[in-house]
């Protein structure tokens, strides 16, 4: 479950962008709003904004998110590595000596190891598991709040035009 470099940055940095977007149109149509030249459809803007911030933070959470999956994977990774040489030792195919501090390993250790390894490898696997469903879920709410928030101003401009 490697993730690619290059993957992780084009990532991030559309995270970042999806944020700074949200971010300047947000502000932009706080500072631009004015109150007395609309008479109709004000209650909009509010509303807009309130989408467009929840857009902002979502993107935060799933950036957030996002680093602590990225953090984690070689983690798991190293764990379910070693857990497949202990695995291999306990069947007899290679030496039993330890593949990271070359100490030899007992039987009885063998089966200890293992069971703390797996045991590892499924928290690991649970909590990103859990991490995944709040990355993808702050994602969608992120892209879907961003294209309402603006179809709102959009929405609360065109109305003010008649």
């Amino acid at each position: 479950m490697a993730f690619d470099k290059h993957y992780m940055d084009a990532s991030q940095k559309y995270s970042y962008f999806i944020i700074a977007l949200s971010a300047a149109v947000l502000a932009y149509s706080v500072q631009s709003f004015d109150a007395g030249a609309y008479s109709n459809y004000v209650f909009l803007a509010p509303i807009a904004w309130v989408i467009l911030l929840l857009t902002v933070l979502s993107g935060i959470v799933r950036l957030e998110y996002l680093l602590i999956i990225f953090a984690a994977t070689p983690n798991r990774d190293s764990i379910e590595a070693e857990l497949a040489d202990f695995r291999k030792i306990q069947e007899g195919n290679i030496p039993p000596v330890h593949s990271r501090s070359g100490m030899p390993i007992r039987k009885d250790e063998m089966t200890e190891l293992i069971n703390e390894r797996a045991k590892a490898l499924e928290m690991f696997d649970k909590e990103l598991k859990r991490n995944t469903i709040i990355c993808e879920t702050s994602y969608r709410v992120n892209q879907w709040t961003l294209v309402i928030g603006i179809a709102f101003l959009g929405l609360f401009k065109t109305l003010n035009l008649f």
